[in-house]
């Protein structure tokens, strides 16, 4: 597995056209995609970037990420161990 942060406007449709919700929670949602065979889960929690404070401005880049998996039982088992 491969994390990587993006920037806080970042526009998951035009990388993850296809992405679907798996999972919504207070302040975000964590979606799954496919893309060139490779399995990915994004968690976009922007939903709270209206509570990040000013001084805490930093925070903003780290709520959107993208896991990269080389296989959907990688990514399940990932999923599995997560909850």
């Amino acid at each position: 597995m491969r994390t990587e942060k993006l920037p806080f406007n970042y526009e998951l449709s035009k990388r993850f056209p296809e992405r679907r919700i798996i999972k919504m929670f207070e302040g975000g949602a964590l979606f799954a995609a496919e893309r060139d065979g490779k399995f990915y889960l994004i968690n976009d929690q922007r939903t709270m970037a209206e509570f990040i404070l000013p001084e805490d401005d930093g925070l903003l880049e780290q709520m959107l990420s993208v896991s990269e998996f080389d296989t959907d039982e990688e990514r399940k088992e990932y999923l599995r161990q997560a909850s």
